[in-house]
């Protein structure tokens, strides 16, 4: 979903734990096996380390380096812009979890913006980042359930 300050995935609804969602989410070196907007990620589960990262924004990969800014297991993991007093456009993305169960979760992600240059940016870019941002969410159900369903066989 866009909106005139945010853009957002489809809230998913992933048949496996929380536990197991989060590993997956903060398994870094190995987003290319379900992330196809954002398959490679640089970076350590800490704040204010950078995130290195290639994105797809409908012009193929880019390169971008953004900071981590929370970190709550099982629940949130957000990194943003650097974000200088005075840039055109500021971002900040959140992913959260949230458990429904011992073996059900939910999934969604979503970039806050602020800053004078929103209007065209999100004119350019927001139908590719919500895209991005459900291929994102619906890779992560894909293979959480998928592993979890490996769990149960053994």
């Amino acid at each position: 979903m866009i909106t005139d300050t945010t853009v957002s995935s489809e809230k998913v609804i992933i048949n496996a734990p929380v536990t197991l969602v989060w590993s997956i989410l903060v398994d870094f070196e190995n987003y290319e096996k379900w992330n196809p907007f954002c398959p490679s990620i640089k970076t350590r589960l800490e704040p204010g380390a950078p995130v290195e990262m290639h994105c797809d924004l409908g012009h193929g990969l880019q390169k971008q380096v953004e900071f981590m800014t929370q970190i709550e297991p099982e629940k949130v993991l957000a990194w943003g812009m650097k974000n200088e007093p005075g840039d055109p456009v500021k971002a900040i993305r959140y992913q959260y979890l949230e458990a429904l169960g011992d073996t059900q979760c939910s999934y969604y992600t979503i970039d806050e913006f602020e800053g004078d240059q929103i209007a065209g940016m999100l004119k350019n870019f927001g139908r590719n980042i919500e895209n991005g941002f459900n291929a994102c969410a619906l890779g992560l159900k894909a293979i959480a359930e998928e592993r979890f369903s490996q769990l149960a066989k053994t």
